[in-house]
């Protein structure tokens, strides 16, 4: 994660595998869970981001009583087949809690960033990609000719891939990362290229209203519980 904010120009990845229930992670979750209790969380959405050093012990970089970015509610939503908004919204509106929720695909993101300041000027490996792991897209947000770069560690858009092996998923992944690439230019730099070219929707992706794994902790009051397509524009 500090690799790819000291390096915006790093495309990195956010992968959910679907079997969370092993040993190796026996003790983040009970870790999470007398987390929230003592914090006294109640009602609503936490999340807790940590790392497994070297000797096996749990390094916790942050607690928050929030949801988590980098499209990790978004993921989990493919990896149950489940609403976890509008779970949120239970919890705290009605006081209830819908799940536990069936883990049943293994789900990554990978996030879309170049070398470069400026605008969006070519956006190129589109159609080599679709053509290997476009059967596995669920959601993608690619970044348009003319945008301004973003200036926050999820880049200038994002492909979402699901699959029930987790393998699958990464090979998928790294696919994404190697194959596309994202070109920036000043203005006059941009006046060179023509944009009608770029930023189109490939016809046989669906619309959608480094590895990093992370954990996600829905909990509810007094009971903690632990929590296809193609590409287009």
């Amino acid at each position: 994660p500090l690799e790819v904010t000291e390096n915006p120009w790093i495309q990195w990845a956010v992968v959910l595998p679907r079997d969370i229930s092993g040993p190796e992670y026996r003790d983040v979750h009970a870790l999470g869970r007398r987390t929230v209790k003592a914090l006294g969380l109640e009602t609503g959405f936490t999340h807790m981001e940590w790392f497994r050093r070297d000797d096996g012990s749990i390094a916790i970089g942050e607690i928050a009583a929030r949801p988590p970015g980098a499209q990790i509610v978004v993921c989990n939503n493919y990896v149950h087949d489940a609403d976890f908004h509008r779970a949120w919204a239970r919890a705290v509106v009605d006081d209830a809690f819908d799940g536990p929720f069936e883990r049943k695909y293994a789900v990554g993101v990978a996030f879309l960033r170049g070398i470069g300041q400026g605008h969006v000027s070519r956006l190129s490996g589109i159609e080599a990609a679709n053509k290997r792991i476009g059967h596995l897209v669920v959601e993608s947000r690619l970044p348009k000719v003319g945008m301004s770069r973003a200036d926050t560690y999820e880049g200038d858009g994002h492909v979402i891939v699901r699959h029930p092996d987790v393998e699958v998923v990464k090979a998928a992944i790294q696919v994404i990362i190697e194959t596309i690439r994202v070109e920036y230019a000043s203005s006059a730099e941009r006046s060179a290229y023509s944009a009608s070219a770029f930023g189109t929707e490939i016809p046989s992706m669906r619309r959608s209203s480094g590895w990093q794994t992370s954990a996600l902790v829905p909990f509810r009051r007094r009971s903690s519980v632990r929590r296809s397509a193609s590409l287009s524009v």
